[in-house]
């Protein structure tokens, strides 16, 4: 029985302590697992999931733990250590070289130009840079193989971006950190598959056309800046 009063009578419950509909854990979850069941969602954890996805997307992009907090009402500490995104976007923008909280529509990287050394597409790169990925791919398309999304997207989408990023990053490497033991494990790999040119001089002739890219980059903004400070009358 449900009561409007101010003073609930015997045997009445307040009106606003009534659910409107079943809570229960159990209920919820087997609620969430038919539907990611439907949408093709193996394995569904714990309806929690679900929360913690909102509050890691929410603070991944620069939203403070104190204001996203409030949608879970979690203690500090225990939001903390497990609801929050380990690295956020924005960190990761200055981290990248690009100044915060400025709106662009785009940003330009010129070494993601220079392709790869030895005219190798980024496939051969990354089996050269990672020898154990043929066998990998072995056993992904093997009858016992590991048939998920998430192996299929480590063996055809990570590693091969990883390697056109280690090479193409790898040309500053070479010249500032020689003696470090993840350029010296790039150039054994590299040294004798680029065809006529090694790889520390495919590298420097890399960094110079970067040089170049860049200069060009600078002349055409203090032009296109000038050009703005003669039209506002400057």
């Amino acid at each position: 029985n449900i009561s409007f009063m101010k003073n609930i009578p015997t045997g009445y419950v307040k009106w606003n302590l009534v659910p409107l509909f079943e809570r229960k854990y159990t209920t919820v979850r087997n609620t969430f697992k038919e539907a990611m069941a439907a949408a093709g969602v193996p394995e569904w954890g714990k309806v929690t999931h679900m929360r913690k996805a909102a509050t890691t997307f929410l603070t991944a992009q620069g939203l403070a733990p104190d204001v996203v907090k409030m949608m879970t009402k979690h203690k500090v500490e225990v939001f903390i250590q497990s609801y929050i995104c380990e690295l956020s976007i924005p960190v990761c923008v200055c981290l990248a070289g690009f100044l915060p909280n400025k709106v662009s529509d785009k940003y330009f990287i010129p070494r993601s130009l220079i392709g790869m050394p030895g005219n190798m597409s980024v496939d051969e790169v990354t089996n050269l840079l990672f020898p154990g990925r043929l066998k990998w791919i072995e056993e992904f398309n093997s009858a016992g193989g590991d048939k998920s999304k998430g192996a299929e997207h480590f063996l055809f989408e990570v590693l091969p971006f990883l390697a056109e990023v280690v090479c193409q990053d790898g040309i500053f490497w070479v010249h500032h950190f020689p003696d470090n033991p993840a350029t010296r494990q790039l150039i054994a790999r590299l040294e004798s598959k680029t065809g006529t040119q090694n790889y520390i001089d495919w590298a420097k002739q890399k960094r110079k056309e970067v040089e170049e890219i860049l200069g060009g980059m600078e002349e055409h903004q203090a032009t296109h800046n000038f050009g703005e400070r003669r039209a506002e009358g400057g």
